[in-house]
């Protein structure tokens, strides 16, 4: 099992580790949304 932890880049097209883990086995994508990037959108 992957797990893939979005930080900065959230693009799904184009991502490189993406689509590496997704062909390689059961994959996790995650995304924790910090205090400061809340307020900045």
């Amino acid at each position: 099992m992957n797990i893939l932890w979005f930080r900065n880049d959230l693009r799904l097209d184009d991502q490189p580790a993406l689509a590496q883990a997704v062909h390689s086995s059961a994959t996790i994508a995650i995304y924790l949304l910090n205090p400061t990037q809340w307020d900045r959108h």
